[in-house]
Order: C-alpha cells, then structure tokens, then sequence
C-alpha cells in the first residue's frame, strides 16, 4: 500500500509537471499511451514476467 501511494505521489509531480510545460492535452496522451503501452507488453510477455526468465 505504501509503495503505490509513493508512486501516485511520485507520478502525480511527474505528469503535473509535464502539464505545465507541455499542456495537459499531451499530457493526457502521453499517459493513456504510456498505459497502452504497459498493458501490451504484460498481455505479450506474461510468462517472462511470472517466472522471472
């Protein structure tokens, strides 16, 4: 539980950041294909990820 609330706070300085120097509109995209990206690679490799191979 802790570990995901240092990542939400760590993320949320991260993208809050990026909204200011970029927009939030490439923000938002940045993000949603970051995730796309993430849900890929765990739906193509999940035995390697399981197993540690």
């Amino acid at each position: 539980m802790s570990a995901t609330m240092v990542g939400v706070f760590t993320g949320s300085l991260g993208f809050g950041y990026l909204t200011d120097r970029i927009g939030a509109k490439y923000t938002a995209l940045l993000a949603m294909v970051s995730g796309l990206l993430s849900m890929i690679l765990l739906h193509v490799f999940p035995v390697m990820i399981e197993t540690g191979t």
